[in-house]
């Protein structure tokens, strides 16, 4: 093995973040189809390959993490395939494969602790060495040290205030223009001392000052939020009904995305204006997930007290919207007079099929924007009729009989208006 695959190998006993967490969440299954996203030091990868007899497609924009990752592909020979490139990329680097859906996918953003703990890498202000911080060292594009030694002060203290949420921006894309006047700032030492002298000493969390502005920079040479967007895409497109996907993020730069995703394709995000327009709404698309986290998940302390780096780490999963998908099907395929009955057995289940019945039938119209007062947001002209108005439990004989039964819940509907694709058919 190369020296620098030897600096990205990662101790076979090293246990990713909320590992337990994922496997929970993500619920691998013998003949599954997997995707680690972010497959650094390969533990996910790892994890779920010995949960499940499945396979993994472990993908890496580090060239140097796939090569350390050798030895797990061989000893799970079949099962784990590495493909080199960004997730963001996913459906294409699988299409060779002829992986067109699959089972579950799962992001762990930003830094691995090897990259992290590899001073060569010139991601870490305590380490001295190049200011690359170039996730895939292959690609040719733009370093830490062009962008602090090319950019204007106004971008650097726009890119370090937005990706940093650094207060201090302006002074210290001061600082840095006015040193690199006297020579260019080419090593991660050199740019952590200028950022500390001009954030004046340590901040009152005990925070390293140049936490903030090494953040941002890496941000901007990777590209990390536009290619957490564009990931999120294609989970949509690769996940098969009933898929998983679960991503951990560990500041609220990476989270915002990703939660934001989640609460729109759900149906939780509906109504909500532009902020560049006041006065607009925006219109959701039809759910397709189902959230199956309510909010981001937290390490818990005995994971923190292992391991310090996890305490920020936020999870959040979802649910490829099978039963969403359903109800569009039989809202197709019911003709008037037809009736559709639906038991869910917990509120997740639950929730889709009461907000469908309720917005189809016309009882979800006329509510308010809360951004908007005084507006109210349309539904679609009734199609279905409740033939049940609450949801109906089983009587307490069934429960005794069937202890199981106990947390069912039913809801019946009738069609009463014919399909668009049959009104064709008739006209």
């Amino acid at each position: 093995m190369s020296a620098e695959a030897q600096r990205g190998a990662v101790p076979p006993d090293h246990v990713p973040v909320m590992r337990d967490a994922m496997l929970s969440l993500l619920a691998p299954r013998d003949g599954g189809i997997y995707v680690d996203g972010t497959f650094g030091g390969g533990g996910w990868s790892r994890a779920l390959l010995e949960a499940a007899s499945c396979v993994v497609y472990g993908i890496d924009r580090d060239a140097a993490a796939l090569r350390a990752g050798g030895a797990l592909a061989a000893r799970f020979e079949g099962r784990l395939v590495l493909l080199h490139g960004r997730f963001a990329e996913m459906a294409t680097l699988l299409a060779p494969h002829r992986v067109n859906a699959v089972d579950g996918i799962a992001l762990d953003l930003g830094l691995s602790s090897v990259q992290l703990d590899d001073g060569a890498r010139g991601f870490s202000f305590r380490l001295d060495g190049p200011l690359d911080m170039r996730m895939d060292q292959d690609d040719h594009g733009p370093t830490a040290a062009d962008l602090v030694n090319g950019e204007t002060e106004d971008a650097l203290a726009a890119l370090i205030a937005d990706f940093g949420e650094e207060r201090r921006a302006r002074a210290i894309a001061r600082a840095i223009v006015a040193a690199r006047a006297d020579a260019p700032i080419t090593r991660t030492g050199q740019l952590a001392a200028i950022v500390r002298r001009a954030a004046a000493g340590r901040s009152r969390r005990g925070i390293d000052p140049a936490t903030r502005t090494f953040q941002a920079l890496r941000i901007g040479v990777n590209d990390e939020i536009g290619e957490i967007e564009r990931g999120l895409g294609e989970v949509e497109r690769l996940l098969r009904p009933g898929g998983r996907v679960l991503v951990v993020s560990f500041h609220s730069l990476e989270d915002r995305p990703v939660k934001r995703f989640f609460r729109e394709r759900s149906g939780h995000g509906h109504g909500q204006p532009n902020r560049h327009e006041p006065g607009s709404a925006t219109k959701s698309p039809d759910p397709t997930f189902r959230l199956l986290t309510r909010r981001a998940r937290r390490p818990d302390p005995v994971e923190v007290s292992g391991n310090p780096r996890a305490r920020s780490a936020r999870l959040r999963a979802a649910e490829r919207g099978e039963i969403e998908r359903g109800l569009g099907e039989v809202e197709r395929l019911l003709r008037p007079g037809g009736r559709v009955l639906v038991v869910s057995f917990h509120s997740l289940e639950d929730r889709p099929v009461k907000r469908f019945f309720r917005e189809r039938s016309g009882h979800g119209h006329g509510q308010p924007n809360r951004h908007e007062p005084g507006s109210a947001t349309k539904s679609p002209d009734p199609t279905f009729r409740l033939l049940t108005r609450r949801a109906r439990r089983p009587d307490p004989v069934e429960v005794s009989g069937n202890p199981r039964a106990r947390s069912a819940r039913l809801r019946a509907a009738e069609r009463t208006a014919a399909p668009p694709w049959q009104e064709r058919l008739v006209a």
